[in-house]
């Protein structure tokens, strides 16, 4: 009887052994499926053959940007007919989509692409479906193994600026500036719903930067006020009001929107979604005492947080001033 006993422990014993090899099979199949899984916002594959068919149809007009970043420095170059070549050269590389990225792994040089093409046949684009055949245009930029797109994508890539520019122009100097590579501003500053503070200007940095003139000085606001009248998913709308200024110029375009962090602000990069290049109007309006300005813009998605709208008016004494026009989403 105790043989038997014995016997059917270690079967029972071999049993739950077998069973606990095969759960882990599982998890383990269970956890490579579930990595296979991740989807991306766009398929880099399908966007990048779109934009190669735009580079072989001649109703197409043409043009790229490419900055590198070394952290101090930012290099530039801009081209046309070499476009065709860049693109094929972007095709022809291995892209894997990832989940393990976020911007504490941004190492430097950086490299931004901003690659649009513009249908020269279509006089004025009514309908989303025309627009989309219109225009088309990509934001992304690489560094330490990933490529990071404006659609909110991560995909880990070999990379070698030397072999998809090797039909561009030599590489300009542009200093410090690094306002032409909005991808990288924005993705670098926001992913995954948080802001990392390290990659952002604060208010101060800010002010300094724009306001850096001889001639030019900046305080805070003084006869005049700014509020956020509306705001809703595209655009934000700010309210300028000269309560006692002899004479104020407001203008089409407010500043940037900045976001309280750890109870300071920090400038928020641009949203490249519906304004890859950054361009805008900014026509002068004079505000009259006692009168009031109304200013829409588009901003594009922000998260949950504390916000407030720089709105910067000049006086007749060429003085700029600002305000912060707080707001909460």
């Amino acid at each position: 009887m105790k043989m038997k006993t014995n016997c059917l422990k270690k079967i029972i014993s071999l049993g739950m052994t077998m069973a606990l090899m095969v759960g882990s099979f599982a998890l383990s199949g269970c956890a490579k499926k579930a990595k296979a899984m991740i989807k991306p916002n766009k398929e880099i594959d399908s966007v990048l053959s779109d934009l190669k068919a735009k580079t072989e149809d001649s109703k197409y007009h043409l043009q790229g940007e490419v900055s590198s970043y070394d952290g101090k420095t930012m290099m530039y170059m801009s081209f046309h007919d070499e476009m065709k070549t860049f693109v094929s050269e972007l095709c022809n590389m291995k892209y894997e989509i990832t989940d393990d990225w976020n911007p504490t792994k941004i190492t430097y040089p950086v490299y931004h692409f901003y690659l649009e093409a513009f249908d020269t046949t279509i006089e004025q684009a009514t309908t989303e479906e025309q627009k989309n055949a219109q225009y088309t245009h990509w934001c992304a930029f690489w560094s330490n193994g990933y490529l990071v797109t404006s659609d909110g994508d991560a995909w880990k890539c070999k990379f070698d600026l030397d072999a998809v520019t090797k039909d561009v122009e030599p590489l300009l100097d542009f200093g410090p500036n690094t306002d032409t590579m909005l991808a990288y501003k924005r993705m670098s500053a926001l992913w995954k719903d948080r802001w990392y503070k390290e990659n952002m200007q604060t208010l101060d940095e800010y002010i300094t930067r724009t306001f850096d003139g001889e001639s030019m000085t900046v305080s805070k606001a003084d006869g005049w006020n700014a509020v956020v009248t509306s705001r809703n998913y595209e655009e934000i709308t700010v309210e300028v009001k000269n309560e006692n200024v002899p004479e104020l110029c407001s203008g089409e375009y407010f500043g940037p929107v900045f976001v309280k962090i750890d109870n300071e602000w920090y400038c928020v990069p641009s949203d490249v979604s519906n304004n890859p290049d950054g361009v805008y109007h900014d026509i002068g309006i004079i505000v009259p005492q006692g009168g009031t300005q109304t200013i829409t813009n588009w901003r594009g998605y922000l998260p949950n947080g504390e916000y407030a709208v720089f709105v910067d008016c000049a006086k007749d004494t060429g003085v700029f001033e600002y305000v912060l026009a707080e707001f909460v989403v």
